[in-house]
C-alpha cells in the first residue's frame, strides 16, 4: 500500500510553470520566470515539493544549459546548475504547458552528470521505505 500526502494533481516532469522564485541568494535566479519540473511521482508522492530548474531567455550555448526548441511553450534554455526544491502550493503560479519528453531527458540526464551519479536504468525503482 502507497501513502500519499497529494491531495490534488501533482505535476509531470517537463511541465512549465510560472514560478515566484524570491526570495533568493547570491546568484541564484530570481523573479517570476517559467521553471520546468524534472521530479515525477517518486518525489510527488512523499512530499509537496517539486524539482524545479528555471528557464532563462538567454540561448548562449554553455555546459550548465539545456537549450530549449524554438517550438516550444517556452523559448530559451533550461538553466542546470540553478535546480532546486520549491514548494509547489507556494511557489508554482500557473501552468504554462508541457516540453518535449526528449527535452526533459536531456535535462535529466545533464542533472544527473552533475551530480556525478551513473545514470539510473530503472527510472521506475520507488525509494527505500
Amino acid at each position: 500500500m502507497t501513502i500519499t500526502i497529494r491531495d490534488r494533481k501533482a505535476p509531470e516532469p517537463g511541465d512549465v510553470f510560472w514560478a515566484d522564485l524570491d526570495p533568493v541568494r547570491g546568484t541564484e535566479q530570481a523573479g517570476r520566470r517559467p521553471v520546468v519540473v524534472l521530479s515525477d511521482d517518486r518525489l510527488h508522492d512523499v512530499s509537496l515539493r517539486s524539482l524545479v530548474c528555471p528557464v532563462a531567455s538567454n540561448r548562449q550555448a554553455w555546459p550548465t544549459k539545456v537549450l530549449i526548441p524554438d517550438d516550444c511553450v517556452v523559448s530559451g534554455a533550461i538553466l542546470i546548475d540553478q535546480a532546486r526544491m520549491i514548494d509547489r502550493d507556494e511557489r508554482l503560479l500557473l501552468f504554462i504547458g508541457r516540453l518535449p519528453d526528449e527535452v526533459v531527458s536531456v535535462a535529466v540526464e545533464a542533472l544527473t552528470m552533475f551530480l556525478g551519479r551513473p545514470r539510473d536504468e530503472n527510472p521506475r525503482q520507488s525509494f527505500p521505505r
